[in-house]
């Protein structure tokens, strides 16, 4: 099942279909989040609440699949001719967005369990709107940020290494 999974992808960058997949996916994941939040500003409370539990554990998902992509490509040990880029600065940047999506994860489960608890308690909307708003936003930027990083490593790996 997974050596089907190896063909050539879509994009034509010489990439796996899998990674290929998994990038068109993360691009499309900061717009899905806009959708949720798009949801909450509509007054459609219940569906934002699912929509953003349903799209945390495919975020999960995604970057989890994406980051074992990156390491069964061999990461950044591979050489990255014509970037001038050092080992070491190629090593950094991989674990600036390893750090910063986890990071992301792990900030967006922590909203959601916090609204969670007082969704249940009947203080949201209400009392704690305003700083599951913040929260909410944090979230989404991060979600943004990561997403960015990871079409940069698939540039490095993909594009700039071929």
């Amino acid at each position: 099942m997974i050596e089907m999974l190896n063909v050539p992808g879509f994009l034509g960058t010489g990439a796996p279909l899998y990674m290929d997949g998994m990038l068109l996916a993360v691009v499309l994941l900061p717009f899905l989040v806009y959708v949720g939040i798009l949801s909450a500003r509509w007054g459609l409370y219940d569906l934002h609440r699912w929509y953003q539990w349903g799209l945390f554990w495919i975020a999960l998902f995604l970057f989890a699949a994406f980051d074992y992509g990156v390491r069964a490509e061999g990461g950044f040990r591979l050489p990255v001719p014509g970037t001038g880029w050092w080992p070491w600065m190629r090593f950094s940047f991989e674990i600036l967005q390893l750090a910063v999506t986890t990071l992301t994860l792990l900030w967006w489960a922590r909203t959601l369990s916090r609204a969670e608890r007082h969704w249940r308690r009947h203080n949201l909307p209400g009392g704690y709107t305003l700083r599951h708003l913040r929260q909410g936003w944090w979230t989404a930027w991060g979600v943004f940020f990561s997403t960015l990083g990871a079409v940069w490593v698939y540039l490095l790996l993909y594009v700039f290494g071929r």
